[in-house]
């Protein structure tokens, strides 16, 4: 498909960072339909190599509404 995104980081206080935005994909060729979602990501760095992350996002596909939360930890190496 082909479509575009928008959003923005924006620090909070510190280590803390909020990344809000948007998506819109449209597929054109065999099943023909769009899919648009908008996800609010927020993040705390605990160090150099490690954050924990909480996203909330929401998708519509076709007619079909869903919402997904999620808690990540992340470890960089």
């Amino acid at each position: 498909g082909i479509g575009g995104s928008i959003g923005v980081v924006k620090p909070l206080a510190g280590a803390w960072k909020a990344h809000l935005f948007a998506r819109h994909i449209r597929y054109a060729l065999g099943d023909t339909h769009s899919t648009t979602e908008a996800t609010l990501a927020q993040s705390l760095a605990l160090g150099a190599d490690q954050s924990i992350a909480v996203e909330i996002a929401r998708r519509k596909t076709r007619h079909h509404y869903e919402t997904e939360a999620k808690v990540l930890f992340n470890l960089f190496f």
